[in-house]
Parts: structure tokens; C-alpha cells; sequence
């Protein structure tokens, strides 16, 4: 294990605490919490911080209508909107970003044989983690993915097609039973 690397999506020292591995063989993707990082929570969709585009209009009949309709907003409506507004801006994911602040760390991919993802929920959110991962990776590189739900599965699923990979295992999470 002192050749392995982690990447965590996890906030905790688990790894650390429980595990005996050191913290520089483990890239804290998204923060550690005892450490006092800022941590990296949120969301993927970039959608949110978009402005809504003006309408086009095909008269001054619809300009005016349209003009009257804003009035009937209620302010109580917009001024939530705004809140919702500012929370996805804070809490967005800039992936991209993170990736690039962590180049080094996904420079070793080349001489990586084996990635075994465990607890992982393969929401979409962190799907262009995997991405670089497999963009970086040998050919023959093996996956073994553990999944605890059907879901989990089907998204295990979606994402191997969606890269590419053939050769990768899921695991029932309930088949690993921890040595005594």
C-alpha cells in the first residue's frame, strides 16, 4: 500500500485515522475538514448561475405585455429568487478548476495499473474527475467499482459507457466482509 494513491471525495481523515495511510499519499479533492480547509460543496450545474436571456420580442404589443407582466411579480418572489441565486453561485462546483489546481496529482495516471472506487455514489456531479482519470490512464487499466445500491449500478453503468471503459468490475459492497 505505500505505492498506492488515494483520491478522496470524503471531508474526514478516515483514511488517516483508520487506515494508517499517510496524508501524502491522499489528494482531499474537495477539502479536509480538520485540517480547516475551506470545503468544496455544491453543485455541478452551471445553468444556475446563467442569466436568463432577454426575450425577443415580434411587436410592441408583446413588449408591453411583457412589461406589464414584471409588474405583476411579487417582490416577496423575486427577492427569493435572488437568495436562491446567490446560494448556487457560492455553492458551485467549478471542476474544471479543482482539476487544474491539482494537475500534479493526476500527472501519475500514466503509471497507474489498477483504481478501485469505493463508497462512491457516481452522481454526475463528479463525473469529470473521472473523465481526466481515465483520459490519463493506460489502456488496459482495470476498474473495480463498488456499489451498494441498483442505482448505484446503473450509474456505474452509465459512466463506463460514457468512457469508454470496458474492463471494470463492480462489487456489491454487501459481498466485502472485513477480515477477523
Amino acid at each position: 500500500m505505500p505505492n498506492n494513491l488515494y483520491l478522496n471525495f470524503n471531508y474526514t481523515d478516515t483514511l488517516e485515522s483508520t487506515y494508517g495511510i499517510s496524508e501524502d499519499r491522499i489528494l482531499y479533492i474537495h477539502g479536509k475538514a480538520l485540517r480547516g480547509d475551506s470545503l468544496i460543496v455544491g453543485h455541478h450545474d452551471n445553468e444556475y448561475l446563467s442569466p436568463k436571456p432577454t426575450p425577443r420580442f415580434e411587436s410592441e404589443e408583446e413588449y408591453e405585455r411583457y412589461i406589464d407582466n414584471i409588474g405583476d411579480v411579487d417582490f416577496r418572489d423575486q427577492e427569493a429568487e435572488e437568495v436562491i441565486k446567490t446560494y448556487f453561485g457560492r455553492t458551485y462546483k467549478n471542476t474544471s478548476k479543482i482539476i487544474s489546481q491539482n494537475e500534479d496529482f493526476f500527472r501519475i495516471m500514466p503509471q497507474i495499473a489498477e483504481i478501485y472506487v469505493l463508497g462512491h455514489s457516481y452522481s454526475y456531479i463528479d463525473w469529470d474527475y473521472f473523465y481526466k482519470i481515465k483520459n490519463d490512464l493506460p489502456a488496459n487499466c482495470s476498474w473495480f467499482m463498488s456499489f451498494y445500491s441498483e442505482d448505484d449500478y446503473n450509474r456505474i453503468s452509465e459512466l463506463m459507457k460514457d468512457l469508454g471503459v470496458q474492463n471494470y468490475y463492480p462489487i456489491r459492497i454487501s459481498n466485502i466482509s472485513k477480515n477477523k
